[in-house]
């Protein structure tokens, strides 16, 4: 019975050392699936913030690009009132033609302003497009309905028509 008694023995250790083995082998595996699943998270979670960086690089992209678009329109808008400006400029320093028929509405609004009592009324003739051959046509009803009110003012501008059309015939 010894023999069989130490036998017993020896397989219960060799039993619980399996055992052991066993246990190690399935934490050694729990850890390992573990290691495993955080990694996959890991690189998930990687890879969802590489996506958000280049989704955000991409935004970053799209509205630099749109503010280059909006300071290219600004410049393309600022170089065409500089063109606006000297084309005025160029035309003011046009001097107007000798007869009244061939101004243009600006030849006119010059004119006007060159007259203090008729200056007043520059806007009326801007919004009625008067030229030279309107103004040479105009009569008192005329001049009332662009605006021109004052009688006396009225008689003024004819006046000063008939005076202008006098001198450069």
């Amino acid at each position: 019975m010894i023999e069989t008694k130490e036998t017993s023995e020896v397989e219960e250790k060799a039993t619980e050392e399996i055992k052991d083995e066993e246990k190690k082998d399935i934490k050694k595996e729990t850890v390992k699936e573990e290691g495993e699943e955080e990694t996959n998270i890991k690189n998930e979670t990687e890879s969802e913030e590489g996506e958000k960086e280049k989704y955000l690089k991409e935004l970053d992209n799209t509205e630099e690009t749109k503010i280059e678009e909006e300071e290219e329109e600004e410049d393309e808008d600022e170089a065409e009132e500089e063109e606006e400006e000297e084309e005025e400029d160029q035309k003011e320093s046009l001097p107007r033609p000798d007869k009244m028929i061939e101004w243009s509405n600006d030849d006119v609004i010059s004119w006007l302003e060159s007259m203090p009592k008729a200056a007043e009324y520059v806007e009326d003739f801007e919004i009625g497009e008067v030229d030279g051959d309107d103004l040479m046509n105009y009569s008192y009803s005329d001049l009332k309905n662009l605006g021109v009110e004052d009688d006396n003012d009225r008689r003024y501008l004819m006046k000063e028509i008939k005076k202008y059309n006098a001198s450069h015939r």
